[in-house]
């Protein structure tokens, strides 16, 4: 589970990073970091479209994202903001979903 603090709340914070952010995509995930200049811990955001499937297959997809991202919130920089969107429903992200975050990190650095 994610702490409050690490959460993407706002529609105004998810447009931002989805529009002026980096995007990265993979066969599953999509992914969009923006670094801020806010002196704040790395927030995660999930937008899970209708497309996966009814409500039960969303907030599944949904539980298995934020488990996988646990581990990323102490390796992602401060000031960061990501929304990651899966393109399809899977029974796994697991592989792709580390390397997703590898390359959204890296895609920072370069600006």
């Amino acid at each position: 589970m994610l702490a409050t603090a690490n959460r993407l709340r706002s529609r105004e914070d998810f447009q931002e990073v989805t529009r002026s952010g980096r995007r990265v995509r993979s066969n599953t995930l999509t992914g969009f970091i923006l670094s801020t200049n806010r002196q704040e811990p790395a927030r995660f955001g999930f937008q899970v479209s209708k497309r996966i499937g009814g409500s039960v297959q969303r907030h599944r997809v949904l539980r298995q994202l934020r488990h996988l991202t646990s581990p990323w919130v102490l390796k992602t920089p401060n000031s960061t903001l990501v929304v990651i969107r899966p393109n399809t429903h899977s029974m796994t992200y697991q592989p792709e979903f580390d390397s997703l975050m590898e390359k959204l990190i890296e895609r920072r650095r370069e600006r």
